[in-house]
């Protein structure tokens, strides 16, 4: 085989290899858009995730609170009520006692 036929062969190959790099290049290219694409999906996803479960906590909090004011508000409901049986004369233990009468 002369030198320019051998040069010919393995310019060929080089070239054979040259495109096959570059469309494995190419490939690697797309995934890599593919993987950016997928991860600003998962980071506006996650994003959601988060501004949902603030605003749960925030939801959770006010009722916790309007719970209290509800439950503080039973409350002086029977202390005043109390205190108005005490100046009936009736103490705690005296009203079941006329309840059962």
């Amino acid at each position: 085989m002369d030198p320019l036929e051998q040069f010919r062969k393995e310019l060929a190959v080089r070239g054979a290899e040259i495109r096959t790099l570059q469309e494995l290049r190419e490939k690697a290219e797309a995934d890599v858009k593919r993987l950016e694409l997928d991860v600003l999906e998962k980071g506006q996803l996650l994003t959601w995730y988060e501004n949902k479960v603030a605003q749960l906590e925030t939801d959770y909090e006010e009722a916790l609170k309007s719970r209290n004011a509800e439950i503080r508000s039973y409350e002086i409901r029977v202390a005043v009520l109390e205190a108005e049986l005490e100046k009936a004369g009736l103490g705690k233990g005296e009203t079941s006692k006329t309840v059962e009468k």
